[in-house]
């Protein structure tokens, strides 16, 4: 496959490294060396880039498209500061191999690559062909906390987070009483229980020379 950035914000292009271009997208495409990336899934959706689940799906669902045609990426920003101030939080528990977690949430993010909402690094750690899932929490706080929370999204993996909360799993389980919002690259779902997979290396891409989302590269 090859990817064409012709989207609202291109997270996946711009986190690849993928020309904006649609020209030199097009020669990257029909000229570039395949490389074997890992697909996602949930509850048997594949997906690409980063399922968002919570805020950051509202975000993209609440977004009308005049305002995603005229604004691009800065569309998601101006409604995420409205959809924050009347955040409810999500309570779920998180099922995986090795912990089983529980509490109220307000935002989460499966990244198989790193950015999304136009340009933000939601799970800065991922790569497309480890085999693995990052997932980024952000518990529910008070507005007293709001300066934490933003140093803590400075480094997500820092164990003594008090809000953000990061780990890479092959997969996992959320239930969810009622049903979360989630958005898989743009395509918005509910579910009250979801089944996070990977498959390895499932699909070759075109993807320039040192893309920082392979390994080794």
């Amino acid at each position: 496959l090859g990817v064409l950035p012709l989207g609202t914000a291109n997270d996946f292009a711009r986190g690849c490294g993928i020309p904006l271009d649609p020209y030199e997208a097009l020669k990257l495409a029909s000229g570039g060396t395949p490389v074997a990336i890992d697909v996602p899934s949930a509850n048997g959706v594949f997906f690409a880039n980063v399922a968002s689940g919570g805020f950051g799906a509202e975000v993209t669902v609440g977004t009308p498209a005049g305002l995603k045609r005229a604004m691009g990426g800065g569309a998601y920003a101006m409604v995420g500061i409205v959809t924050a101030a009347k955040m409810t939080p999500y309570s779920g528990k998180i099922v995986g191999a090795d912990e089983t977690a529980e509490g109220t949430f307000i935002a989460l993010a499966v990244g198989n690559a790193r950015q999304a909402g136009g340009g933000f690094q939601v799970t800065p750690k991922a790569l497309l062909d480890d085999g693995l899932l990052d997932l980024m929490i952000l518990t529910d706080f008070e507005t007293r906390d709001l300066g934490l929370v933003l140093n803590e999204l400075q480094d997500f993996a820092n164990p003594n987070n008090r809000f953000i909360h990061y780990r890479q799993a092959p997969g996992f389980e959320m239930e969810i009483p009622g049903k979360l919002p989630i958005n898989l690259d743009g395509e918005p779902y509910r579910w009250d229980r979801i089944r996070f997979e990977v498959r390895t290396k499932a699909i070759r891409i075109a993807l320039p020379e040192g893309c920082p989302l392979i390994q080794g590269a």
